[in-house]
């Protein structure tokens, strides 16, 4: 992998210009890596990982390297933004449940802490000066390697004194500060004060800081730190960070897969974009050898309550809207119609006036109109505050309502407390319900259900690899960060918290086997924390989707001591539409018992996820059919659905999918799923576990764009669209040509071909190449844009149209004074480049060149 920039780039969004990534064969030779190194000797190389380095160059050498048959592949090198996460409550330490993740356990009964064992973080930096890790760096300390990679002239310029290239310190300021010390403190923190302990207390940390105080790093500064973790001999990684890309191919997803092949485990995000829906895993965890984790919220969590006169003794959460300070005292609004609190719409106000709600706090439903809307409406109503509700019961974080001030005090509520009040008003007419609110916050337990946190990105990735493969506790995290914030301790939430709790328990996990004498590769450590993980179920009782809680929570304890494995420990069975090899898979099963064991085998279905919905003209997905859905398959085990596993010894079982062809399908390409549970056959005690998923039809047809998409604008207003002939200035900039796109899936190639006034493909417009892109997002505003400077490359063999006279696709044209067309081509998905009916097109109208 070789990383190749100028000394001064152009910055484009999201991407570096003139800054390169090649990955090269591994498989080659030294002397094929000596002679290009040769070529690059007037460059700069400043590190390598495996079989890369880096430089800088130009494009000759770009294009020359591109033809070069050691080289796999050329991206450029891509801006990464500090993931985002969510603030909490700093004043309380929670009390640790240890039925979550078992890590007490292990600490207590195994006398295992993470010991002799070295975690790196790359991320943004550490109060290492924090008691709880250890109070300072080095040698002696918890924190004993580190480097700082943010320039000093980055520090600089936002008025932060650089500290040197050796020390990791986390200097920034303001409320996002203290992403990198957080994350620390959940794997290796210790504090007997707060009754604060981390996955892995006694583990050795090293810490890199890629991340500056604008948040903002670069992918190749991130190889960089990953090959320094590699030398330094970090045995676990945790990268927090990413971006959304369901393409394995991306560089950082391909220098990970590398570190993983070299031995060393590394943890990252699912990634926070779960109400995206399907394939909005980030990269890099999205690599194949990568533990990608998804998160589940804390069950214990410090939130702002209420109290109500009928419950007496009770505490209930709230979350204030954006502009409200504080929620007033009072007696709630009598206002039920058809059983329930109305929505507060501008069509709902000529029944609301009929009751009496002046001075009162109303109680509204979520939906239907915007909060601005319900809260106007609410005011001419004489209501003092407003407390609202998600009717949709499978949304089960609270939702914080986006008000302006000066609007009334409003404030969100679970739908279990807004479903109890409208029961109990329905029942007592007559009684009264005061409001107070609590002066301080209140530990709230959320029950005995894990809840996957809506923020929490879903699987798979476009190749169909599942993804994430396991869950850790994201949501509502207690951990430090740096003194001058919060007094340097805070909650957040997010997978960035789920991440290193994974990464400590590997810490743990690696430790016990260290002290056993038991040689274990990555793979085999993380396929026992799969098979041991504790499968989440909703409150239905039906086990959430593989896609998005991968094998289940982390189980730490059973993963050490239960003597069963599986692998695989996760199962893609692709499309229907694939080759019939991805409908059958080998499980070995292995005893690691002085005894034999009877086992027998039992599919236990999720719900399915709807990829897109029913009507393929209407892109927005409905988060609450996101697996709700019905259908399911039948698994056939071969040669059995029952087995008896000699003492220290291994069983193969052949699993098959069996399609019901005669259960109806309501709406397209539904991805089915499950578990496959090994259970002793006598106890009927689950013994391990392995999630499956699959979709039924042919990925290549699902549609690339959505509706109304494709079409041309002009740079200055890109949501107009524009009628043709279409006339083009070149000196007016204003006037380029856009072209505005929505993916409904991933594609793993768009061209923007420039047409002459027949029709011929004369070049590709300039940036008019796109590979490996992910799906847009659902909010209406996720479009990509493409604008036409007037530049182009010439294609020099186009198949059928061959150019007549010498032709030059080394360096861009300027278009000249005539009519001109683009063409969109689009790869479906799972489509063959060389195949021209997996290309999806679209061409543009008569486009008028002219120059003043």
């Amino acid at each position: 992998m070789l990383l190749l920039h100028f000394i001064q780039p152009v910055r484009l969004t999201g991407i570096v210009q003139n800054a390169y990534i090649i990955e090269f064969d591994q498989n080659t030779n030294n002397s094929i890596h000596q002679s290009i190194n040769d070529e690059l000797r007037f460059y700069k190389n400043q590190y390598e990982l495996s079989s890369s380095s880096e430089g800088g160059t130009s494009h000759p050498i770009i294009r020359h390297l591109s033809k070069h048959p050691a080289v796999v592949s050329i991206s450029s090198v891509s801006k990464l933004v500090q993931p985002q996460w969510f603030n909490g409550s700093p004043n309380y330490t929670f009390p640790y449940s240890n039925s979550v993740s078992q890590a007490y356990d292990v600490h207590r009964q195994l006398k295992i802490t993470g010991e002799g064992i070295l975690v790196g973080i790359i991320d943004s930096g550490i109060d290492y000066t924090h008691l709880a890790l250890g109070g300072g760096l080095g040698k002696d300390y918890k924190v004993r390697y580190g480097r700082n990679l943010v320039s000093a002239k980055r520090d600089e310029k936002l008025g932060i004194k650089p500290r040197g290239e050796f020390d990791p310190y986390d200097p920034c300021t303001g409320r996002n500060t203290g992403h990198g010390t957080h994350i620390a403190g959940i794997i290796a923190g210790y504090d007997i004060s707060k009754n604060f302990i981390g996955i892995a207390p006694n583990a050795t940390l090293a810490v890199w800081r890629i991340f500056g105080c604008d948040q903002r790093a670069h992918d190749d500064t991130v190889i960089k730190a990953l090959e320094m973790a590699y030398e330094a001999g970090c045995q676990v990684i945790n990268l927090s960070l990413g971006s959304e890309n369901g393409w394995i191919e991306s560089p950082l997803a391909a220098a990970v897969e590398r570190i993983s092949k070299a031995g060393i485990i590394v943890a990252s995000v699912a990634g926070n974009q779960g109400m995206d829906g399907p394939f909005s895993i980030s990269s890099p965890g999205i690599a194949e050898s990568a533990v990608s984790v998804a998160s589940i919220n804390s069950p214990y969590y410090p939130a702002k309550v209420f109290e109500f006169s009928t419950f007496p003794g009770e505490y209930f959460s709230y979350l204030p809207s954006t502009s409200t300070q504080s929620f007033p005292n009072g007696e709630l609004a009598y206002v039920i119609v058809n059983g329930s609190f109305p929505y507060a719409c501008n069509n709902d106000m000529q029944f609301l006036t009929q009751f009496s709600t002046v001075g009162k706090i109303l109680l509204v439903k979520r939906g239907h109109c915007k909060f601005n809307e319900k809260l106007k409406n609410a005011k001419l109503l004489g209501v003092k505050g407003v407390l609202f509700y998600d009717p949709d019961t499978s949304s089960h974080d609270v939702a914080r309502a986006k008000t302006h001030n000066g609007m009334l005090p409003c404030a969100g509520i679970e739908y279990a407390t807004g479903n109890r009040l409208v029961t109990y008003m329905m029942q007592h007419k007559d009684v009264i319900i005061k409001l107070k609110t609590a002066e301080e916050e209140h530990i709230i337990d959320g029950g005995p259900g894990l809840r996957i946190s809506d923020f929490s990105s879903i699987g798979p990735s476009y190749e169909l690899h599942m993804k994430p493969i396991i869950t850790a506790i994201g949501g509502n995290v207690y951990s430090t960060v740096p003194y001058r914030v919060n007094n340097g301790w805070s909650v957040k939430s997010g997978t960035s918290m789920a991440s290193p709790q994974v990464a400590g328990t590997l810490a743990l996990m690696l430790e016990y086997y260290q002290k056993t004498k038991r040689s274990v590769t990555g793979t085999f450590l993380i396929e026992q924390l799969q098979n041991h993980a504790r499968i989440l179920k909703k409150e239905s009782g039906i086990p959430y989707h593989p896609l998005i809680q991968g094998s289940g929570l982390i189980q730490v304890f059973d993963a050490i001591r239960e003597k069963v494995h599986v692998s695989p420990a996760h199962i893609s069975f692709n499309d229907t539409a694939s080759f019939s090899v991805y409908k059958k898979i080998t499980l070995t099963i292995s005893n690691e018992n002085g005894y034999p064991l009877h086992v027998l085998f039992e599919n236990i279905q999720s719900g399915s996820i709807q990829m897109l919905p029913a009507n393929t003209a209407d892109y927005q997905l409905n988060k609450a059919q996101i697996d709700d859905g019905y259908f399911h398959v039948d698994l056939q085990f071969t040669p059995s659905s029952t087995a008896v596993i000699p003492a220290l010894a291994s069983v193969k079982i052949d699993v098959t999918v069996l399609i019901n062809n005669h259960m109806m399908v309501y709406y397209p390409f539904p991805m089915y799923g499950g578990f496959i549970v090994v259970k002793d056959a006598l106890s009927k005690r689950a013994l391990s576990s392995v999630p499956y998923f699959g979709v039924i039809g042919s990925m290549k047809d699902v549609p690339i764009f959505d509706k109304g998409y494709p079409y041309m604008a002009s740079e200055k207003n890109i949501t107009e669209k524009a009628s043709f002939p279409y006339l083009f200035t070149l000196t007016r900039s204003k006037s380029r040509p856009t072209m505005v796109i929505r993916t409904m899936t991933g594609t793993a190639r768009i061209e923007i071909r420039l047409l002459d006034k027949y029709g011929n493909p004369i070049g590709v417009i300039h940036n008019g190449v796109h590979t490996y892109k992910a799906r847009n997002g659902l909010a209406n505003k996720r479009y990509t844009k493409y604008k036409w400077t007037g530049d182009y490359k010439a294609i020099c063999n186009t198949g059928k149209y061959v150019r007549k006279y010498k032709c030059d696709d080394t360096h861009e044209i300027r278009a000249k004074e005539g009519s001109y067309y683009l063409l969109l081509r689009a790869l479906k998905h799972f489509g063959d480049p060389d195949n021209k009916d997996d290309w999806k097109e679209w061409k543009s109208g008569e486009i008028i060149v002219q120059v003043e």
